[in-house]
């Protein structure tokens, strides 16, 4: 049986990121320096204000400022909501993570419906 972090499920399915058509585990990813830049650019794809954007997020809008100019990074459930996000946007995993990335929900598979 496959051992997954259960903090990492979401509704019955796994958060994988997608790199060179390999799936790695959530907590593969690591944000870009330019991670604040990149956000910034995840919001403009989505057409959302601010206030909008965190609270899709589901974080507070100063959590949300804190990310963009005090280098903090989300982590635990703000950080699987923001990938849940950017999941939907047209190339949101390669704007928040750089080329390559892509976000993919993958299903539970036999392993692990046992």
């Amino acid at each position: 049986m496959t051992n997954r972090n259960p903090e990492y499920r979401l509704y019955g399915r796994s958060l994988r990121i997608k790199v060179g058509g390999r799936l790695l585990p959530l907590e593969s990813a690591v944000f870009p320096e330019d991670f604040p830049q990149r956000l910034r650019r995840l919001k403009e794809a989505s057409g959302l204000a601010w206030n909008a954007f965190a609270q899709v997020i589901g974080v507070d809008p100063k959590q949300l400022r804190r990310w963009l100019n005090k280098g903090v990074e989300p982590s635990g459930g703000p950080m699987i909501a923001l990938f849940r996000f950017a999941a939907l946007i047209p190339d949101g995993g390669e704007i928040l993570l750089g080329e390559g990335f892509q976000l993919t929900f993958c299903g539970l598979d036999e392993e692990e419906e046992g």
